[in-house]
């Protein structure tokens, strides 16, 4: 590994500077909170691990397969196919991260009194009343 790989890999890390940073702190709010609320720090915790981890190693798995394509002379076809696969991958890989955080907002939230019946209560207008 030569300094030109490691200088790709800290451009690209840069130009994902903002979004390393909310995954990171919202690793380390979930674990100060986790008293507060376990289920939805846990899924929270997971879901912003996940999306941190996909980040970093998207960008290491690109810039491999870069550094490999270079040495090796794969063709621009089966180059561009990998790095479809790879980057499918990692979409799914953030869905899932994504998943988690969703799934956190509300877990553990009670029940509101109109989904135990069924239904929704309508607020507002008063039904006219009724003639005599």
């Amino acid at each position: 590994m030569n300094q030109t790989y490691f200088g790709m890999l800290l451009s690209q890390l840069l130009t994902q500077t903002p979004l390393l940073l909310v995954y990171f702190l919202g690793v380390i709010l979930c674990a100060v909170w986790w008293r507060r609320a376990p289920t939805a720090a846990m899924l929270a915790l997971a879901g912003c691990a996940l999306l941190l981890l996909t980040t970093i190693g998207f960008a290491w798995v690109q810039n491999q397969m870069i550094q490999s394509r270079m040495s090796s002379g794969t063709t621009a076809q089966a180059y561009a196919q990998s790095l479809m696969w790879v980057s499918i991958g990692s979409s799914i890989f953030r869905a899932a991260g994504m998943g988690l955080l969703l799934a956190a907002v509300f877990a553990g939230r009670p029940r509101l009194a109109a989904e135990v019946r069924g239904g929704f209560e309508v607020q507002g207008m008063q039904p006219p009343p009724m003639p005599r």
